[in-house]
């Protein structure tokens, strides 16, 4: 588990690497589409600055009040039915004109949807169990490993009483970070699962882990490091092919997650991982300074980051 599970398939320099990319996307391009994406950033607080003039309007002056509203009425109209829709959408521009084809250079096979995501029905098994699962920025590498990855936001809402029988309501973070894929032919007959076993203080909130409970008589296991027994549960239908996994250098592996912890799921020819780092990725920007600051050298470097993590 310490070597990287994914490797770029380019054996290019670094330097030859940034050429592609600058070579594949001028300047002037660049420059456009972040000309844009910062319009779609205006345009986003429109709608909001209409609402307000609409409802302030009807106050005072009943003609102004219907001028505004068909004005309203209109530019939603005009967005949806707009054959260039992809324009007004900053995740778009961001993984078409910058994301992908970065990721292209290091891994030529790669496909890349900001909308979509790996399995449900495979998350309950590897994250806590939860309301909602929201995936995002999903990436499949075609390499070696057949790797896919994708951010996942996993959330439910809670209640609570107060002293004057009102009811509030909050959200409750069971899960931020990234799920990872990989064809892993172990021969496991059935699964092994590894999950944090404990709460978590991650950033500001504090993760309960509630986790599937497998039917079908699957036993927890302890191993010979104690630190690694206090902080996951081991859960297996198959002992043998479980210890054998957990040797020593996996065990030490676990035990230095200590910032980033880990779930892992195994069956007889997958590997699913997830890492909780309370963050997204390969997301497009959202403020002005960061919009500004966007650029294929940029995207590059945080790219490599996050892969080397893997």
């Amino acid at each position: 588990m310490s070597e990287p599970l994914n490797k770029p398939l380019s054996s290019a320099t670094e330097e030859t690497q940034l050429a592609l990319l600058e070579k594949n996307v001028s300047s002037t391009e660049q420059n456009a589409v972040r000309a844009k994406m910062q319009r779609n950033r205006m345009r986003s607080f429109l709608p909001l600055v209409l609402v307000v003039l609409v409802l302030f309007s009807g106050l005072f002056r009943r003609h102004l009040f219907f001028l505004l509203f068909l004005f309203l009425c209109g530019y939603v109209v005009m967005q949806y039915r707009s054959k260039n829709r992809n324009d007004f959408d900053n995740d778009f521009l961001y993984g078409e004109h910058f994301f992908l084809p970065v990721l292209r250079v290091l891994y030529p096979k790669a496909d890349f949807t900001y909308k979509g995501g790996i399995d449900q029905d495979i998350l309950k098994y590897i994250l806590p169990q939860t309301d909602r699962y929201e995936t995002s920025s999903y990436v499949r590498f075609h390499d070696h490993n057949d790797m896919e990855l994708c951010n996942v936001y996993a959330h439910h809402t809670e209640s609570e009483t107060g002293n004057n029988n009102d009811t509030k309501y909050h959200e409750v973070t069971d899960f931020k970070g990234q799920v990872y894929v990989v064809d892993y032919p172990s021969n496991v007959n059935g699964y092994i699962r590894i999950v944090p076993d404990k709460k978590m203080q991650i950033s500001d909130a504090r993760i309960q882990p509630h986790y599937f409970r497998f039917n079908d008589g699957g036993m927890k296991i302890e191993t010979e490091d104690i630190e690694n027994n206090e902080r996951y549960a081991v859960t297996c239908t198959d002992e043998l092919a479980a210890r054998k996994f957990l040797n020593p250098s996996v065990l030490k592996w676990l035990d230095e997650q200590i910032e980033v912890p880990v779930s892992i799921y195994i069956t007889q020819n997958h590997l699913y991982f997830a890492l909780y780092t309370d963050k997204k990725i390969f997301c497009a920007p959202i403020t002005k300074k960061s919009i500004d600051k966007l650029s294929l050298t940029s995207v590059y470097k945080d790219l490599q980051q996050e892969m080397t993590k893997t």
